[in-house]
């Protein structure tokens, strides 16, 4: 074959191979696979966007479940959600708002948070405060408006020994059970009780009755500026009386940034496994290098 036919041939090859690539980049599917991709060049954006949409899809699956911590009408309080189940309800709760919804601390310091729900009363919760006086460790009180009322003394007790005491709602009533504007009520009445004790800077903080919130309820928590604090270990002292079980329980959980979830007031034993666990649980954790803070100290770093 003579050259002219090579090269024509070699054109030809040419414009078809150039033509291909042209017809390909004004293909509109290949477009938007290429914006697709440009879109998670970034590894952190993929993740962020990824968990985004597991948070989105956890919340319609839990509404649709009605998994916030509703009871039934034969629930009983040692028939609640196992431990497991309400770590899983709180986790969604905490990966959809990470800044309202606090379980724990991030952290590599040996620093942790003892918190007291339910108080105060006027025979546990002294006890409860003689020992971390004795012990020089300082806690977090989340309580009840309608106590505060019965015990101001013991009030002022707890913040003149150095204690946060925070938002526990007005009367203890199950959050995912009422109205918002009940809700409300249960917060702003407490609130309006706590002001005459408690200083703005450690004033917001809220922790629900039960432990849980719908997403409805946490963005109103959250517009109010509250800070919603759960817990990443639960001594189970509302369940357990047995001050050894509420030791073990609370010791090998422990971890940096934990918050310890314990009660200073009810129960019909008036929390006696409580107030004998106590001691153990600060003298193990102490001989481990762990220092006791309060919440508003260990989610500021102070």
């Amino acid at each position: 074959m003579k050259i002219s036919t090579y090269l024509i041939i070699f054109f030809i090859i040419l414009l078809f191979a150039l033509g291909f690539v042209l017809g390909y980049n004004q293909n509109p599917n290949a477009t938007k696979f290429q914006n697709e991709n440009n879109k998670f060049i970034d590894h952190n954006e993929r993740q962020i966007y990824e968990e985004r949409q597991i948070g989105i899809t956890d919340q319609q699956e839990t509404k649709n479940n009605i998994v916030f911590g509703t009871k039934t009408d034969n629930e009983t309080e040692s028939e609640k959600a196992p431990d497991v189940e309400y770590y899983k309800k709180a986790k969604v709760l905490q990966n959809l708002y990470p800044d309202t919804f606090i379980m724990n601390h991030q952290t590599f310091e040996k620093k942790i948070a003892l918190t007291f729900d339910d108080g105060p009363d006027g025979k546990t919760t002294p006890r409860i405060l003689d020992t971390l006086k004795e012990y020089n460790v300082t806690a977090t009180f989340f309580v009840l408006g309608k106590n505060v009322k019965l015990y101001p003394k013991i009030v002022n007790r707890m913040i003149n020994e150095g204690h946060q005491v925070a938002n526990h709602s007005w009367s203890h009533l199950r959050p995912t059970e009422l109205s918002l504007e009940e809700f409300l009520l249960e917060i702003d009445s407490a609130e309006e009780i706590l002001q005459n004790y408690i200083n703005r800077l450690e004033f917001f903080y809220y922790r629900p009755p039960y432990g849980l919130l719908t997403p409805e309820q946490i963005e109103e928590i959250n517009y109010k500026g509250y800070k919603i604090i759960s817990w990443s270990i639960d001594s189970l002292d509302w369940n357990v009386s047995e001050p050894e079980k509420i030791q073990d329980k609370v010791i090998s959980s422990v971890h940096p940034g934990a918050i310890i979830l314990m009660h200073s007031a009810g129960g019909k034993d008036q929390r006696e496994g409580t107030i004998k666990a106590l001691p153990g649980i600060i003298e193990n954790l102490t001989k481990q290098g762990y220092e006791f803070v309060t919440v508003h100290n260990l989610i500021n770093e102070i």
